[in-house]
Parts: C-alpha cells; sequence; structure tokens
C-alpha cells in the first residue's frame, strides 16, 4: 500500500506529530510504501536523530516555499498592511504541486486536508487529532478549520472527546470503528529510581504559557495557592516555549525526551494536566507509566482517566481544584498510593502494535470501499 501523510510546516516535536511520524515508521517496517510531506529544505529535523525514528524507515517529501524566512516575514506584513490574508493559500498550492502518487493521502491537521481532498491523488483520509476549531482565537483560521471537517473525506479519530466535538458542533457522525488510539513507549516510560537534590515535593506539568487551551494561568495560580499552605512543594515544568518570569519560582527542562522525560517524570510527586481542551494527551499516561499520581481536567482523558481510580479529574479554569488536588495527593498516603497502582495498570491497555493493527484495518477497509 502507498501512503502518503502530510505535516503542515516542519516536524517539531509535539504530541501529534510524533504519534504521526511514529505510525509512519511502524506501517513502513509492515511493509507500506509511505511519504511524509512537510515544508523546507533536504533537512531532517534534529530531535528525529535523537528517538527510535532514526533512521527513518519512511521518506520524507519536503515542499519548498518562496524563501522560507522572506516569505513569512511578507506574509505577515503583506496582511498588517492590507488586512488581508495569503496564509495558507501559496502553502496549500505549494502542497498540490509536490503531491505524490498514492493509494491512501492523508491529510493530519484540518488545513491539510483541502490538499489531499483537492490532489484527486489517492484515497482522501482526514486523520484528526484535536478539534481544530478550538485551538485559534482568529475566526479566519476557526473557519477554515472548521469546514476541513465537512470535506467528503474519509475520517479517522484519536478519542471519543473528538468524535462528540464533531458529533455536537457539525452534526456529523463517526464511528468508534474509527478511533485510533495512540500506541505506548512502554520500553521508555516506567518508574525510574532517581537521587533527589532535596526533600521537597515536586509537582511537574508541561508548559506552554502562549497558549490559550492549555491552561497554564491555572496552573500558575493553582500552585501559588499551594505554596501558601506548604513550604514544602516545587514546580517543575517542561516544554518547547521559553517560560517568561512568574510570582511563583520553578525549575524548567527544555524538551526533554525519551530517557530524559522518563527520569524527569519519575523525580516527581504529582503531574497536572490542566488544559482546557485536549485529544488524548499523552503526558498523563506517560506519567502514570512512571508512577506519578495525575491531576487532569476532563476533557479529551475519557479514554483512560477515570476520577478518584487512576486519575483527580477536575474542571478547566479552575486553580482551586488544583490546589485541592495537589493537596489531597501530598497529604492522603492512601490515595496516592490508588492513583500510582491504578495509573500502572492502566497504560498496559495502549501499545502500538494495537495501534497499528487499528489503522491497518480501517485504511484497508477504506481501500475495499473504492
Amino acid at each position: 500500500m502507498k501512503i502518503n501523510y502530510v505535516l503542515f510546516g516542519k516536524p517539531v516535536l509535539t504530541g501529534g506529530t510524533k504519534t504521526i511520524l511514529e505510525m509512519a515508521q511502524r506501517l513502513s517496517i509492515k511493509g507500506n510504501e509511505v511519504t511524509v510531506m512537510v515544508f523546507g529544505s533536504n533537512s531532517i529535523p534534529k530531535w528525529i536523530k535523537k528517538t527510535d525514528l532514526y533512521p527513518t524507515k519512511f521518506k520524507f517529501i519536503y515542499v519548498p516555499l518562496i524563501g522560507s524566512l522572506i516569505y513569512r516575514f511578507f506574509r505577515k506584513a503583506f496582511q498588517k498592511i492590507t488586512g488581508y490574508k495569503i496564509f495558507p493559500f501559496v502553502e496549500l498550492q505549494a502542497l498540490l504541486k509536490h503531491m505524490p502518487e498514492c493509494d491512501v493521502n492523508i491529510g493530519t491537521q484540518a488545513i491539510t486536508n483541502y490538499a489531499v481532498y483537492a490532489s484527486k491523488k489517492g484515497i482522501p483520509v482526514s486523520h484528526f487529532m484535536h478539534y481544530e476549531p478550538l485551538v485559534t482565537e482568529d475566526r479566519f483560521d476557526s473557519m477554515l478549520n472548521e469546514t476541513a471537517y465537512l470535506l467528503p473525506t474519509k475520517k479517522i479519530i484519536n478519542s471519543i472527546w473528538l468524535r462528540d466535538q464533531i458529533k455536537d458542533n457539525l452534526g456529523i457522525s463517526i464511528s468508534d470503528s474509527q478511533i485510533v488510539y495512540a500506541g505506548f513507549y512502554h520500553d521508555i516510560f516506567y518508574p525510574r529510581k532517581i537521587n533527589r537534590k532535596n526533600s521537597k515535593k515536586r509537582i511537574i506539568s508541561l508548559a506552554k504559557p502562549f497558549s490559550s487551551i492549555k491552561g497554564f494561568k491555572y496552573l500558575i495560580d493553582g500552585i501559588e495557592e499551594v505554596l501558601n499552605k506548604r513550604d514544602d512543594v516545587e514546580l517543575v515544568l517542561f516544554g518547547t516555549d521559553k517560560i517568561p518570569p512568574q510570582v511563583i519560582p520553578f525549575e524548567f527542562h527544555y524538551s526533554p525526551v525519551d530517557d530524559q522525560l522518563a527520569e524527569l517524570y519519575s523525580s516527581c510527586d504529582v503531574f497536572i494536566n490542566a488544559s482546557l481542551y485536549e485529544s488524548f494527551p499523552w503526558p498523563p499516561l506517560e506519567a502514570m507509566a512512571c508512577g506519578v499520581p495525575v491531576i487532569t481536567t476532563r476533557h479529551g482523558v475519557e479514554d483512560y482517566a477515570i476520577d478518584n481510580e487512576n486519575a483527580l479529574i477536575i474542571d478547566p479554569a479552575d486553580s482551586h481544584a488544583i490546589a485541592n488536588s495537589v493537596l489531597k495527593i501530598l497529604e492522603n498516603e492512601d490515595i496516592k498510593n490508588k492513583l500510582i497502582k491504578n495509573g500502572l495498570q492502566t497504560v498496559k491497555k495502549f501499545t502500538w502494535e494495537n495501534s497499528i493493527n487499528s489503522l491497518n484495518r480501517i485504511l484497508n477497509k477504506f481501500l475495499s470501499e473504492k
């Protein structure tokens, strides 16, 4: 089977990108001919070389844009001066120009599905991993993203939360048989023995301060409330964004991957996911696998998180709930141990073998319906 994935932009280390590239790698190993389209020159991203994805079994198709840096500057300047956007039309034209022949053509972000559908190459498939109208505050981008879900493409989704979002907002029903869960790296994420520098209780979270849906403000406010009650707590943040100064001190780790990240989780006492919206986020599962009690907001974790069983589930945008949940875990050994034990059992349900088997089944079904 010839399979083409279309990424939008250069691949960077995010859960969604890594999921797609992992699927491309494993589909290639199973004998499929897989290509992945990205913008840029012939340069494999450095972070891929640090992971098990390298050397890649699939082939990258690099899509050049007009002078990249010059184009990006012109794009912003043109919009600022005229009020009109040339994005994403130049990008879509570039994708169409370089689209390969294939059996299955998979758009992996809302905007790429326009190029996949318009190319008329292969069966057009939309692999959605978030309800993207929620991700942007720009009304034009939001409208483009929402319309992409209405294209007559085959659909794959990654969670029951996303299934419900598409149904409730657009009236489109997607069968549970078309849900493909991300796999899990059991050989990387497991409890590690860590020598700590001090006896403080460490609270860890992925930090994306410039994304309005990641709930960073509520995380900071919640931990500030905890610090007002206990002086033996420290906040640990990780991510790819430079974190501006905060009202509370924090320890920051830039873009840890694989063993580095597993060791970081294992060095902590509580993990917090404060996002307002997610669709099957990896970090809560990674923390569970490392033996760390999890606090998470409710949206997007319905496939694996059960309140007071393997996680403490709170409403989004509630800093008091974050603080109370942290204190509950730190002050109740029975709750902490229950969450750890059940969390370790939960992650066993998710494997890359199951993920790729599901994906193969769905793609073959799409081909048989051609």
